[in-house]
């Protein structure tokens, strides 16, 4: 049987207690300097060993310290901070960044409240056809119903209503109050159509037909267009000789209108006598369909 050489190598057991060192010897032995490297190799590395009530100590002051002191801990083992705590919060709550991160702005919060207020109309200033449609806008709560006929009555009645806390019966009042100063508007929108009669009612349907009527002349009263007729005679008594003729006047109320400003104020001026059929009737007062000079004076002043 062979024994393998690795056998003779492995030092016997009074060997090792000869080679080592007695105590005495290794508390007088004095320890080998700090590891040096000479050139390219290194061949003796050598540790600081120093002893201590408390045992050896390996390493410098910061070791020692660490060593010695029960409660100090390496950084790595130190339970982790508040301010880290909270990084790791908001990377799990927001994905990894502080809010609002590189998303859109936050929006604003509505403000709680009641809206702004509509600013009130100025109705002073407005047309007659934009207080038309107001009127038709708000028929109902001048009259309670949208198919019963308004009247002078229902619009002095709101008129003189108290204003309150409701803007929009206020501006209804402010409407009335405005009408009231408009006789002509009023006038011409209780004016029936063919016959030009007023008896100080209208309905929707003739707030519609005033807003679709374009005459010139819609907004003046009987009067007024007798005044024109009578200044506009001699031309027209030109035109047909002698007397102005009910069916030449037809003729020239369905005439377009040709943009030439002196003919289609009397084409005009025309279909405005011919949807009055009271004020015709008037100015033919001996039913010969003609209308003389001194029939229309006398109804122009």
């Amino acid at each position: 049987m062979s024994v393998s050489t690795l056998d003779s190598s492995v030092p016997t057991s009074s060997n090792l207690e000869t080679s080592l060192p007695a105590p005495q010897a290794k508390a007088n032995r004095q320890a080998p300097s700090a590891p040096s490297f000479d050139g390219q190799s290194a061949t003796n590395v050598n540790f600081h060993s120093r002893e201590t009530p408390a045992g050896p100590v390996f390493g410098d002051q910061n070791d020692r310290r660490h060593h010695h002191n029960p409660l100090a801990m390496p950084p790595s083992t130190l339970p982790p901070s508040f301010m880290e705590q909270s990084k790791q919060w908001l990377s799990q709550w927001f994905g990894g960044c502080r809010p609002p991160c590189n998303s859109a702005p936050p929006r604003p919060h509505p403000t709680i409240g009641r809206p702004h207020p509509k600013p009130r109309p100025d109705y002073a200033s407005q047309s007659h056809e934009q207080l038309t449609q107001a009127l038709m806008d708000n028929f109902k709560a001048f009259t309670g119903s949208d198919y019963r006929s308004m009247s002078l009555r229902d619009i002095r009645a709101m008129a003189n209503r108290q204003p309150g806390s409701d803007p929009i019966m206020n501006n209804n009042i402010r409407l009335a109050k405005e009408l009231l100063n408009r006789p002509d508007l009023l006038q011409a929108l209780d004016r029936k159509s063919g016959t030009g009669a007023t008896d100080n009612r209208f309905s929707k349907q003739d707030l519609r037909d005033a807003l679709n009527d374009t005459n010139y002349f819609r907004y003046q009263s009987d009067k007024e267009i007798a005044g024109e007729m009578l200044s506009h005679f001699d031309e027209l008594v030109r035109r047909w000789g002698g007397q102005i003729s009910i069916r030449d006047l037809k003729k020239l109320a369905s005439q377009p209108l040709t943009g030439d400003s002196p003919k289609d104020h009397l084409i005009q001026l025309a279909q405005a006598v011919l949807s009055r059929g009271n004020l015709l009737k008037a100015m033919d007062r001996n039913g010969d369909g003609y209308l003389s000079r001194w029939e229309i004076q006398r109804l122009s002043r």
